[in-house]
């Protein structure tokens, strides 16, 4: 029960900010002309996938990591382009952006809880990008379209791109066979 209260009230208080920043949005006149990205993996880290796609956007377009408040920069991130997790000013920039871009579905919203609210009780109107971690070897029933929201799903090879055409049932266009991002980094 004490668990559930405290998840509650965890939620409410993400919920406000994100309220909140939608509000400010409408202040943000200078910010909702621009066009920029924003990449997150799990809130906490930037690596990986996201890092080395980051990297690449960043010479042609305003990109943005959101990251936690004490976390050592890789090179390739100045504090100028880093958002804190989970802060009204990553809610303003997720809510503004052209591109949500993430290695891990359900690392859309800052705090997590798109894993049980599944992007329903936040609306973001930005395209929301799946680089992936790596490639998909299983299938994951959360991944069957509609269940998931993503706008573009990248494959990282050949054969998961056409078992996710056909086990997953994307319309035409969503999924997309690219390769890895750190492929150039390895």
């Amino acid at each position: 029960m004490i668990r559930k209260v405290s998840k509650f009230f965890k939620f409410l208080f993400i919920k406000t900010k994100y309220l909140l920043a939608k509000l400010a949005c409408f202040f943000k006149k200078k910010l909702k002309t621009k066009i920029f990205f924003v990449f997150i993996e799990r809130g906490y880290d930037a690596q990986d996938n996201s890092l080395y796609m980051f990297e690449y956007m960043s010479q042609y377009y305003d990109c943005y990591f959101i990251l936690p408040k004490k976390y050592t920069l890789p090179h390739s991130i100045d504090e100028k382009h880093k958002l804190i997790f989970g802060s009204i000013k990553s809610f303003i920039y997720l809510l503004l952006c052209k591109a949500i871009i993430s290695t891990h579905i359900y690392s859309f919203v800052p705090g997590n809880f798109s894993e049980s609210f599944k992007m329903k009780k936040f609306k973001f109107t930005s395209k929301k990008i799946w680089l992936q971690h790596g490639i998909i070897y299983s299938f994951h029933p959360e991944l069957v379209y509609p269940n998931a929201n993503i706008d573009l799903f990248i494959c990282g090879a050949y054969p998961e791109y056409k078992s996710i055409i056909e086990l997953y049932k994307y319309p035409p266009g969503i999924v997309q066979y690219t390769g890895l991002a750190r492929y150039d980094g390895l």
